[in-house]
């Protein structure tokens, strides 16, 4: 668990989230050598995906995701990420399978009372992309007014809008 490890590497993982998305380049030597030591962090791998997806390398970036669903696969990123690739393939049966069928961060995480808002925004905007692509519009726009009302004009939210704009669902 990352509130196990020390201080000061609990703020250098807690920087990452920033810089990854600033400058990936720049992360990913840093990311590589905390992974060496701290193997069992999933963050670590979300960021190093993250880095190189974001700078073109879609090859490393799909073998870490694959590892870190592999390794984490309790872990919301992990799934999240996964799933959406295999969306992006076709493969929404597999996709689905990942959640158990369960939409619902509650129903997903029984044991869990309260939720990051990072979490509640990726999960609605990977879920809303799924029943866009699987004809489910009216789920997909429940997930959208849950996303508009958080942040509506995170990357999640606006590939959602583009989406269901897209199927010509989308009402302004």
């Amino acid at each position: 668990d990352l509130r196990d490890l020390p201080d000061e590497v609990q703020d250098q993982i807690e920087s990452l989230y920033e810089r990854v998305q600033v400058k990936p380049s720049g992360t990913i030597t840093e990311i590589k050598l905390l992974i060496d030591i701290y193997p069992h962090i999933p963050q670590l791998y979300n960021y190093l995906y993250a880095a190189y997806a974001t700078t073109g390398k879609k090859t490393k970036a799909k073998k870490i995701m694959k590892d870190n669903y592999e390794r984490n696969s309790s872990y919301l990123f992990a799934k999240l990420n996964y799933s959406d690739y295999l969306v992006e393939q076709g493969k929404f049966e597999a996709a689905a399978e990942i959640y158990d069928y369960k939409f619902d961060l509650a129903q997903l995480y029984p044991d869990r009372n309260t939720f990051h808002e990072s979490e509640v925004i990726s999960f609605y905007g990977v879920i809303g992309h799924y029943f866009v692509m699987t004809n489910n519009y009216n789920k997909a726009m429940r997930c959208l007014n849950v996303l508009k009302a958080l942040s509506p004009t995170n990357g999640y939210t606006l590939r959602l809008k583009e989406k269901l704009d897209g199927y010509g669902k989308f009402i302004a």
